[in-house]
């Protein structure tokens, strides 16, 4: 947890301060709509570390609102897209980390 959380915030740091000198780049904060105090841990799995199928659900829903008010579209992309995957299970999402452990691990590169 502390090496996450340091991770984290020094990623955060970078964040802010490769926007502040872009006028052309732009900071999402998905890592804070699920991390939030305000909604409690209800985004996180019982592994404490995976985020549920509601959290990518929120994430996305506001990615989208947030795409679409900057970049105009003829139709409304977060709607074709929402639709689509709305279908799809947001459990089965593997983490970037799980599948470098997974690749380093096959690779031998762990030796």
């Amino acid at each position: 947890m502390v090496a996450s959380s340091a991770a984290k915030s020094v990623l955060r740091a970078v964040c802010s301060s490769v926007t502040a000198h872009s006028d052309i780049i732009d900071y999402f904060p998905s890592y804070e709509l699920i991390s939030t105090p305000f909604t409690g841990e209800r985004f996180f799995a019982a592994d404490k570390r995976s985020v549920t199928s509601e959290g990518v659900k929120t994430v996305m829903r506001h990615f989208f609102s947030a795409v679409d008010n900057v970049i105009p579209v003829q139709s409304n992309i977060s709607t074709k897209i929402l639709a689509k995957k709305s279908s799809e299970n947001y459990d089965q999402i593997v983490c970037e980390e799980e599948l470098l452990v997974a690749f380093i691990k096959e690779s031998g590169l762990d030796n």
